[in-house]
């Protein structure tokens, strides 16, 4: 749970191994997450899933509610069936929540947090994961009930939405952003200047983390670090690691063994 003031320039692009459960309270705000953009009003939830680019877009300095849930995948791993794979099995990440529902999904976050800054006092562990439970609980029963209508319009213009969808399409194939302008019929410094004003994140980084996403998938099927580095667009193996390393804290050598050492 954090509640902060910021700044629209102060995000950076996410990239996770988990399920991320996001809930939006307070501010003025939208989210981009691969696609879509969505409009955030107080209580929408955000399901997020592994390797899907995201992050928030302010549009001006605010105080900036929200709180977020990361799960491992394997969190569930003795259950009959994992109370994660509706949210894992979902088109668009914004769910779809009636007032007593959002009412209900922020009174559990709100219990759950107060029980994580109690870690470590006997019994707190067990307390939390039955929040958890609950929390998805409610949130499968509404998964299973809900429609597939398109989100509102966020305040992300949509020629931006169109090379968001463009570069997400293939990564790898893109080699420069002038290589997009072109595409767009645009220069590429107004390009580059628009999709900051956007975006918040340069389209270059944008681009970049895209093809660290489709980096982790390879490497996670078992591919090499030679073929995986060429397969999404890196020029040589060197700035591959090095921009491997920067988002994800480990070269791939080491997360392609992480991942083949997993439970």
């Amino acid at each position: 749970h954090k509640r902060s003031l910021e700044r629209p320039e102060g995000f950076q692009l996410h990239l996770n191994d988990h399920l991320e459960l996001y809930a939006f309270v307070e501010g003025d705000a939208d989210y981009i997450v691969g696609n879509d953009c969505f409009a955030l009003r107080g209580g929408d939830l955000l399901s997020i899933s592994p390797h899907e680019v995201h992050v928030p877009v302010l549009h001006c300095p605010c105080v900036y509610e929200r709180f977020y849930l990361l799960i491992p995948l394997n969190s569930f791993k003795g259950f009959s069936v994992s109370p994660l794979r509706p949210l894992l099995a979902l088109t668009r990440a914004r769910i779809s929540l009636n007032d007593t529902d959002r009412a209900e999904v922020l009174r559990l976050l709100l219990e759950c947090s107060a029980l994580c800054e109690r870690h470590g006092e006997d019994g707190v562990n067990l307390q939390a994961l039955g929040v958890l439970c609950r929390l998805l609980g409610v949130l499968n029963a509404t998964v299973a009930q809900s429609d597939t209508a398109p989100p509102p319009p966020a305040g992300v213009p949509e020629a931006i939405r169109d090379i968001l969808r463009y570069i997400n399409e293939a990564p790898q194939a893109i080699c420069t952003v002038s290589d997009i302008a072109a595409r767009f019929h645009l220069s590429a410094p107004y390009l580059s200047a628009l999709f900051k004003k956007h975006v918040g994140v340069t389209i270059s980084s944008y681009l970049r983390v895209r093809r660290i996403a489709l980096a982790k998938r390879l490497l996670e099927q078992g591919h090499s670090v030679s073929f995986v580095c060429y397969e999404c667009g890196f020029s040589d193996s060197s700035h591959f690691i090095k921009h491997f390393k920067q988002y994800t804290g480990m070269t791939p050598h080491a997360y392609k063994a992480q991942k083949r050492t997993a439970p």
